[in-house]
């Protein structure tokens, strides 16, 4: 919540527009109940602006290639320091 803060201050316009985040995994499929209920992570995702990163991460066998739409709050923090690709958008 407190990096939040700190990107609301530094940023405020960048804060609040818009911003679409990618996730692909490979070797996945969907429930029945996910398609009905939807779901939720439980922990820190990797998530890519780039949406030509997702599909390769995604694979070609079982791909699965998720769409987030975010802004302020709701976009949560980049942990980018912490990757194991840190030039990654």
């Amino acid at each position: 919540r407190k990096l939040r803060q700190v990107g609301a201050r530094l940023d405020p316009n960048g804060f609040s527009e818009v911003r679409y985040l990618w996730r692909g995994m490979h070797r996945m499929r969907l429930e029945e109940t996910f398609l009905r209920l939807g779901g939720t992570e439980l922990a820190p995702m990797s998530t890519t602006t780039d949406k030509h990163v997702a599909l390769k991460y995604a694979g070609a066998e079982s791909p699965l290639v998720f769409k987030y739409k975010t802004r302020g709050l709701g976009r949560g923090v980049s942990i980018r320091y912490l990757s194991v690709y840190p030039k990654e958008e």
